[in-house]
Parts: C-alpha cells; sequence; structure tokens
C-alpha cells in the first residue's frame, strides 16, 4: 500500500480504538467484559487509581509511514492509556515485557483489545478483517513523564532504541478531526509536563 492507503487505514483504526474505548468509559463496572472487570482489579491491586480509566490518551503513528513515500508494509502505532490495558498486557508474562515486544504479539494487541475489552459491531469487525497488518504497542502515558519506566522499557525491548528511533517523526491522532497530523517529541511532551526529555 502507498503512504496515503495506510494513513487513511490509521484513521479508520485509530477512530475505532478511541471511539470504543470512549464507549466503555461511559459504562458501570458491572458492564464491563470479563478482562476489563481484570483491568480495574489490577487498578486497585496496584494502587494505581488512573488506571481505572479505561480511555485512551493518546494514539501515535511512527515509523515507515512517517517517513516513506513508497510501498508500505504494515502500520506502527501507539497507544497510550492510563493503565487499563497496558498494565493486563505488560504482566501477562513471567517476563512481561520480554515478551510484550516479540513481534507476533504486536501483531496481535489490536485483535486482543477488541475481542477482549470492546464490543465491535458486525461492520466493524469486517473492518478490521480487512485492514493491513498492525503492529501496536499499548504503553501506559505515564512514559513521558517517568524516567524510570521508559528506561525499564527501554532495556527490554529488542531495540535499545526504540523510544529514539520511534519517536523521531511521529503523527497524532486528533480525536475532533478524525486526522493523524505532525507534531514533535517536545510538543508531545509537553502535553502532559514541562520537565521531560527524551534527549536525556
Amino acid at each position: 500500500m502507498n503512504k496515503n492507503e495506510a494513513i487513511e487505514w490509521a484513521e479508520k483504526i485509530a477512530a475505532l480504538l478511541i471511539t470504543q474505548s470512549d464507549r466503555i468509559g461511559n459504562q458501570s463496572m458491572g458492564e464491563q467484559t470479563l478482562m476489563g472487570m481484570a483491568s480495574a482489579f489490577s487498578a486497585f491491586k496496584s494502587g494505581n487509581i488512573d488506571a481505572l480509566s479505561p480511555r485512551i490518551e493518546e494514539i501515535i503513528l511512527f515509523g515507515s509511514v512517517t517517513k516513506k513515500v513508497g510501498n508500505i508494509g504494515d502500520i506502527d502505532l501507539i497507544v497510550f492509556d492510563k493503565g487499563f490495558y497496558s498494565q493486563v498486557l505488560l504482566s501477562r508474562d513471567s517476563d512481561p515485557l520480554e515478551a510484550y515486544y516479540e513481534g507476533p504479539c504486536l501483531r496481535e494487541n489490536l485483535t486482543t483489545l477488541c475481542d477482549m475489552w470492546f464490543d465491535l459491531s458486525l461492520h466493524e469487525k469486517q473492518l478490521l478483517k480487512k485492514a493491513p497488518p498492525v503492529d501496536l504497542h499499548v504503553l501506559p502515558i505515564a512514559i513521558l513523564t517517568d524516567k524510570t519506566l521508559r528506561r525499564g522499557i527501554e532495556q527490554r525491548h529488542h531495540d535499545p532504541r526504540f523510544f529514539e528511533n520511534a519517536f523521531s517523526s511521529i503523527l497524532r491522532f486528533e480525536k475532533g478531526s478524525g486526522k493523524f497530523i505532525p507534531i514533535s517529541l517536545t510538543d508531545l511532551t509537553n502535553i502532559y509536563s514541562n520537565e521531560l526529555s527524551f534527549c536525556e
């Protein structure tokens, strides 16, 4: 697929994820899926009350689609949350971060989110079946302000310079317009903190 097609697919997927996370954000605990209840339990157990929120904070598009003009093989996305999804996904193995960053696992994350937390319509399910390959990272937004957390993830990633490489060229999903727009790492970070620098 070409760059424009890849961005269009990324926008469709991002819009679906935002819509679904907002929907379950308006549900009571009793209306959550079993995985949603597991997320709430994990939040209580860890003492991270912010992780009770299922709303997705940011969706970032990175990788070849932000740099190339030619053929694009897959779509690289990062979903940032407050822990509702990421706490569970990052703790699903005895060595969670290392297991999480295996390629097949990243490819499964989109399906896992949609099947285990969300209740997709038939149209949405059909849309995802037609989608190109997506490598979906699900990470806590705290990595933008917590250097220790960020370095811990980096140390277990197969690419020790993952964040530096990933954030060298990024597009941010704008919920109002439904489009991905360019943003610098500094501007993204400043939304949440004025103190963090990935260059340190």
